[in-house]
């Protein structure tokens, strides 16, 4: 027999404290996978591996626009009840909307765990400030003006920040690193 606990009675730090420790944890966990994970590919797998991850990473965006574009709707209605249209609108937008920007995102995770896989983790780290930046951005400026589809350009925006961040520091990286390799060979 389960035990549910009412976390709006009592003390509410204790009840938050013990409600986030286990999203604490799997997000250390996470983020200890992907700095591994990010180290191997940067380390033995090269240039050519980013290359076939973005090979890969075109094919995903076709896949998921072919199913994204024509079935948003119908993927929302999984979630929201049919007879709120409005919200199952907006959330189909909002989906066909990020779907299109997936290349600018896949970009931006090739190129973000590549640069921490070798190792230029504060690189990697500041590409995350050009994104909150940009986040807070979208929120002051965008957000307001137009509404609804201001908060959905957040998420591109902020890819797009991170992007333009990212890319020199790959290819100023790549260039220095292959000068590196030629010299001492």
């Amino acid at each position: 027999m389960s035990k549910i606990h009412d976390m709006t009675v009592g003390r509410p730090t204790r009840d938050i404290l013990l409600f986030a420790l286990p999203l604490v944890f799997g997000y250390i966990l996470q983020q200890m996978y992907m700095v591994i994970d990010a180290a191997i590919v940067g380390q033995f797998l090269g240039v050519g591996a980013i290359r076939s991850a973005i090979k890969i990473m075109l094919i995903y965006f076709a896949f998921t626009f072919m199913v994204t574009y024509p079935f948003a709707d119908e993927m929302m209605l999984l979630f929201v009840d049919g007879s709120q249209t409005e919200i199952v609108d907006n959330a189909a937008r909002f989906m066909r909307i990020c779907n299109y920007f997936y290349p600018v995102l896949g970009l931006l995770t090739i190129f973000r765990y590549s640069i921490q896989g070798l190792g230029y983790s504060m690189l990697s780290m500041m590409s995350g400030v050009m994104e909150m930046l940009a986040r807070c951005s979208v929120s002051i400026w965008l957000a307001p003006a137009w509404g609804f589809l201001g908060v959905i350009y957040g998420d591109p925006v902020a890819w797009m920040a991170a992007d333009l961040f990212l890319i020199p520091c790959f290819i100023l990286l790549y260039r220095h690193l292959s000068r590196r390799v030629s010299t001492s060979a």
